[in-house]
């Protein structure tokens, strides 16, 4: 969650049950769906144009934060451009010890800044159907002197973190307008998303050159797929189906390295080695679901239905994870099927 402005979001969905097992491989037992602000969310209903600005001020984080979405409409495209900008110092505590080491209960002192951008193109077409194009960037970074980490007056312990992510979507919707049509709806997506963070550690004592030390660690994630579905609205005696199937792909690539230089050598710090090799995954999914109502009953419905499920992770060598002294040899890769009926 700390790599989303949750002022470009429009909605947050909390969904439990088996029914959530239709939005993807791993959320079974429930699932938060975080969508995105769309231009419908701020024009009203005949205007062309819509915006919405918010200047906040956070006095527990002394933080500043400025958030701007523009929307228009030109015949069937709608357009959606969303910014946002804020930076501030630490949340304050209840401490009231300061100084360094293990000692200190005060917030450590810290400032960041956090900037993000969302914009969207859909057009409709007749017919009921809309194709939507998506594009995101996030980036966070906080500045912390960890004082509760310094071991003496002279030293000077500092943590820099940065979370990046960007993502870029296509979606197809489709909606029947008529109730005998073959398919009442369909949807598609497909996806590229880079998540990444950045850690740097920087130790120095100005009474104490060989103490000095820096880290740097990275962790990438690039994830990439598809999805789809489709419906059909079938009536049979005094029941209504609504049956869906659809399926899903989507791959993942991540590794980990840590690099850095101090003036003394140590087996116990981190050192131009990687503590996992680089990992590529691959999953799968498909659904079958029928959504039974009673005519004239809507509130009444029962949903059968079964899902498959496959994952593959592939680890492969890299120089960095082979020059770790405790690593002995790269893991085995994994996989599993797994099906699943639900009612």
């Amino acid at each position: 969650m700390s790599d989303f402005d949750f002022n470009s979001l429009g909605a947050i969905d909390v969904v439990k049950s088996a029914d959530s097992s239709f939005f993807g491989t791993g959320s079974l037992g429930g699932v938060i769906a975080l969508r995105t602000l769309d231009p419908e969310d701020i024009l009203k209903p005949g205007k062309n144009f819509g915006g919405i600005t918010k200047v906040t001020y956070n006095g527990a984080a002394e933080a500043a934060l400025l958030n701007q979405a523009f929307a228009a409409r030109y015949n069937n495209t709608v357009f959606l451009v969303q910014g946002g900008y804020q930076n501030g110092s630490q949340t304050g505590n209840m401490g009231n010890v300061g100084g360094y080491g293990t000692t200190r209960t005060e917030k450590n002192p810290a400032w960041y800044e956090q900037g993000n951008f969302l914009g969207k193109i859909r057009h409709y077409f007749e017919g009921g159907h809309r194709i939507t194009l998506t594009g995101e960037w996030y980036d966070r970074q906080y500045n912390e002197r960890t004082r509760t980490s310094e071991k003496t007056a002279t030293s000077r312990y500092d943590t820099r973190s940065e979370n990046q992510r960007s993502r870029v979507s296509f979606d197809y919707d489709y909606k029947s307008e008529t109730p005998n049509a073959l398919f009442s709806e369909a949807h598609f997506l497909a996806y590229w998303q880079s998540i990444q963070t950045d850690t740097d550690i920087t130790n120095r004592d100005s009474a104490n050159a060989s103490s000095y030390y820096h880290e740097h660690l990275t962790l990438p994630v690039e994830s990439y797929g598809v999805r789809g579905s489709a419906t059909n609205h079938i009536v049979t005696g005094p029941f209504r189906h609504d049956l869906t199937y659809g399926g899903e792909v989507f791959l993942t690539d991540t590794y980990q390295t840590q690099t850095g230089e101090r003036a003394v050598s140590s087996p116990y710090l981190h050192n131009n080695f990687s503590d996992m090799p680089r990992v590529h995954g691959t999953d799968l999914g498909a659904l079958v679901q029928d959504r039974i109502g009673f005519r004239g009953a809507d509130w009444l419905h029962i949903t059968p239905g079964v899902r498959f499920d496959y994952f593959q992770r592939d680890p492969s060598n890299t120089a960095s994870y082979q020059a770790n002294a405790a690593i002995r040899a790269c893991p085995m890769g994994r996989m599993a099927r797994i099906s699943r009926p639900r009612f």
